[in-house]
């Protein structure tokens, strides 16, 4: 049986819990800027620890490496959206626009009308 289970993505207080776990800091500078960025970011749970592991060792190190992954995720999903709209446009100049109706003439549809 399969069981899917939905996972939300991380927030400000899901990420200082993390921190405090495999960091071991309860506040820095840098956790406004990670907050911010974790509030515009879709990033899971799993990606935040995972950053924070890479150095744990250096807790500045660490929060630096996220916010560095963190810029990185947010710079790759406007490069996205920015494809995603150019290729709307493409699709909608070779295909007359979307809502715009076409009149088709004999040449185009392959149909002889006969009155």
């Amino acid at each position: 049986m399969d069981v899917h289970i939905h996972m939300g993505y991380c927030t400000p207080v899901g990420f200082r819990k993390l921190d405090t776990t495999y960091v071991g800091i309860k506040d820095d500078k840098l956790f406004g800027p990670i907050d911010d960025l974790i509030k515009t970011v879709e990033v899971t749970p799993a990606e935040v620890a995972q950053q924070l592991m890479i150095k744990s060792d250096d807790p500045e190190a660490a929060l630096q490496g996220l916010i560095e992954f963190l810029n990185m995720k947010k710079d790759k999903v406007g490069e996205e959206k920015v494809i995603q709209e150019e290729g709307t446009k493409c699709y909608k100049n070779e295909h007359g626009g979307g809502n715009q109706r076409r009149k088709h003439d004999e040449t185009e549809t392959g149909s002889i009308y006969l009155t």
